[in-house]
Formats: structure tokens, C-alpha cells, sequence
């Protein structure tokens, strides 16, 4: 009973430290690297793995430091954000997301294509991020729209009506999504902007 306490302590305490160390990546990711580190200490223990506090001690050595596996779950920001030296701000996000949906009504072919710009020259979005943001419509929705209009001739009033709300909801989801997306990783970089030095 003594030696799983003191098991438990030692875990309880790496986790703590993880915590800590982790406080400057958003909540979700804080969360899931704190419930996988968690179930490894968990499995260790009910595998025998860590029997004792000396064989526990030796499961924590291999995980290695906190903050070493704090860093670690950063890595996945883009490169150029990674090493911003200060806080960024979402104004070319928005531009971006504005160009590529209402942008490309208004100004079709045009607007999509300054857009795709904003969006390439993002540092807040990841490769996969970019390319959704151009896959989702070539040429934006309103030249799909147009093509919609077009191709309503050939169906139904209502089914035609469904496809044009189709066509100018799915993008409109999409850069929820991505703007989401990049204001969690502004939220890093502002959070590593401001943290002291160690």
C-alpha cells in the first residue's frame, strides 16, 4: 500500500510538472497531452512496469523531462510561427477567408485570386491548411454560384435553390474552421511572446 503511494506521488507530480510546462499550448492540445502521459503512467503501473518507486522512477526517466515533451507538442505549429518574435494577429486570416467567400462574389475570379494570396502568404496555416482553403472551390463560390445558377435550368426550382445555399455554405464552414485553427496557434505565439526566459 506504501509503495503504490508512493507511486502514485511520483506520477502525480510528473503530471503536475507537465501541466506547468505545458500551459503555454492550447487547452485542447494541454488536455490530450496530459490524458496520453496519464494512461502511459496508468498502464506502467497496472503492467507491473512500475512495481516500486525505483522502477517507477525509471518509467519517468524514459518519458523524459516535461518540458521536453511539453516542446515536443508544439512542434506541429508551422515553422515560421514557431519562431515569430512577436504576437501575431489574424487580419491577414480574415482577408483571406473575406477574398476567397464573399471576395469572389463580388469580384469574381478576381477576388478568389487575391485570396489565394493572402492564404499562401499566411504564417498562422499549416500546408494542409492552405490546400483546403484553395481545394474547397476553385475559383470561390461566386463563380461556382454563377455555374449554379446556370445549372439550375436544368433542375428542379428547389433542388436548384438547395445547390446555390450548398455552394455558399461549405466555404463559409471551411474557413470557420481554419480560422479557428489559426486563432489557437496565435494564441501560442502570443503566449511564447510573452513568457519569461528560462
Amino acid at each position: 500500500m506504501t509503495t503504490d503511494r508512493s507511486i502514485d506521488t511520483l506520477f502525480g507530480d510528473y503530471l503536475a510538472r507537465l501541466r506547468a510546462a505545458a500551459a503555454d499550448l492550447p487547452p485542447d492540445r494541454q488536455r490530450e497531452l496530459e490524458e496520453e502521459i496519464a494512461a502511459h503512467l496508468s498502464e506502467s503501473k497496472a503492467t507491473g512496469a512500475a512495481h516500486d518507486e525505483a522502477s517507477a522512477r525509471a518509467v519517468l526517466d524514459r518519458l523524459g523531462h516535461p518540458g521536453g515533451i511539453a516542446r515536443a507538442a508544439g512542434e506541429d505549429l508551422p515553422e515560421a510561427v514557431a519562431a515569430a518574435p512577436g504576437p501575431a494577429d489574424l487580419r491577414r486570416e480574415y482577408a483571406a477567408a473575406f477574398m476567397l467567400t464573399f471576395g469572389s462574389v463580388l469580384l469574381p475570379g478576381l477576388g478568389w485570386l487575391i485570396g489565394i494570396y493572402l492564404l499562401w502568404t499566411s504564417r498562422l496555416w499549416t500546408l494542409p491548411d492552405k490546400v483546403l482553403g484553395t481545394l474547397v472551390y476553385p475559383g470561390g463560390p461566386g463563380v461556382l454560384l454563377v455555374l449554379s445558377i446556370r445549372l439550375g435550368y436544368f433542375f428542379p426550382h428547389a433542388i436548384g435553390v438547395l445547390l446555390e445555399v450548398f455552394l455558399l455554405v461549405l466555404p463559409l464552414i471551411a474557413f470557420a474552421v481554419l480560422l479557428r485553427r489559426a486563432s489557437r496557434r496565435r494564441s501560442l505565439v502570443t503566449a511564447r511572446s510573452f513568457a519569461p526566459a528560462t
